[in-house]
């Protein structure tokens, strides 16, 4: 019996930006696009290779957007990276990036900790949601504002992002500890 022989994968050049790509978002937080203010077009061509390289370029555009909007107005949430060091308060070179609100550590009134879901980015619902229907509705952009409006500190939890190297995400096993690290003066 013959096996196939795998093909090579080859990456194609996608645009870097939301415009280059022709699409923008609405006041409303849809994503169009910009000639005929459709959402966007995943069957964009016959070949799946590349209409699956092409989403999947687009996404890590939408992905970069919601990390941006995280610390700016008026979300305002830290990015803090753990674990660190005891002692001198350096970050491990294996680390995971949470989002929190500023007294989110110190509150002792209401906090909302928020748990993406398997293989979904930190600060998002649903990849689908966002490319199809709302940026804000399918990030937790809109429970963040929901949860500041009624006195909420929020904490981002980041359980998907586990595995580190040279800083960079890469599905490499994270060295463990016989002794679990905890952030310094907080869980000690």
């Amino acid at each position: 019996m013959f096996r196939r022989r795998p093909k090579k994968k080859v990456l194609l050049e996608f645009p870097k930006t939301l415009e280059d790509f022709g699409y923008y978002i609405t006041d409303k937080g849809s994503v169009r696009n910009k000639e005929n203010g459709e959402p966007f077009d995943f069957e964009h061509s016959e070949d799946k290779e590349f209409n699956l390289q092409r989403s999947d370029a687009f996404t890590a555009i939408l992905n970069k957007l919601v990390d941006q909007k995280l610390v700016q107005e008026p979300y305002n949430l830290k990015a803090v990276q753990i674990p660190t060091h005891p002692e001198t308060g350096q970050v491990a070179e294996w680390y995971c990036t949470i989002y929190m609100s500023e007294n989110a550590m110190t509150t002792t009134d209401k906090l909302l900790v928020m748990v993406p879901g398997l293989n979904i980015r930190v600060g998002q619902w649903s990849r689908r949601y966002m490319v199809d229907t709302n940026l804000v509705k399918g990030s937790a952009l809109e429970a963040i504002n929901l949860a500041r409006k009624h006195g909420h500190e929020v904490m981002l939890a980041n359980p998907n992002e586990n595995f580190w190297v040279n800083g960079s995400g890469e599905y490499m096993l994270t060295k463990r500890s016989k002794d679990p690290q905890a952030i310094p003066g907080k869980c000690s």
